[in-house]
């Protein structure tokens, strides 16, 4: 027993003397954020960014994802869905249009794409707590792929109001 406690010490011993030491890191810019609430932020060391195309207000979004839950999956076959919504923020409304595009990688429509277009409007960023919003908004999506219909269970749809409500964090 004592022959191990010595190994398992030597082996610590050793060990740390052959950690070098961590390099110092030197502060080279900070901003505390400390004033009364409220106040906004030094102009000194903050400036917005306006324009658009990425800056301000302008937001770009994208989802990859498979929709829960997964019933008829057997049927209607296994999905891999993407979104991109563009959003121009204006107080609290949101003007967005999102592309919608559906691959079926099996089933009845296995091989199959369906691509939508929502124009739609959020209003938003309603606040549950500290660190939680919700948003909510509506839409009208217009599919813009061909028409297909599947046989005999799911007929593609070609268009819909949508309501949608998120929460952010």
């Amino acid at each position: 027993m004592r022959f191990k406690l010595a190994i398992i010490a030597l082996l610590l011993l050793t060990t740390t003397a052959a950690i070098p030491a961590a390099p110092r890191w030197h502060l080279t810019w900070s901003d505390e954020f400390n004033a009364s609430n409220g106040t906004p932020p030094d102009p000194k060391k903050w400036s917005f960014e306006l324009g658009g195309k990425g800056w301000g207000n302008f937001d770009i979004q994208a989802v990859v994802s498979t929709p829960l839950p997964a019933s008829h999956r057997d049927i209607i076959g296994y999905q891999i869905q993407t979104n991109v919504a563009f959003q121009y923020r204006v107080q609290k409304l949101v003007p967005e249009l999102e592309v919608n595009w559906t691959y079926y990688a099996t089933g009845q429509r296995g091989g199959l794409n369906q691509v939508f277009l929502t124009p739609g409007i959020l209003f938003g960023r309603f606040k549950l707590t500290d660190t939680m919003y919700l948003t909510a908004g509506t839409g009208y999506q217009v599919a813009v792929s061909p028409d297909y219909r599947a046989k005999p269970l799911t007929p593609a749809y070609d268009h819909a109001w949508l309501f949608t409500t998120r929460v952010g964090f």
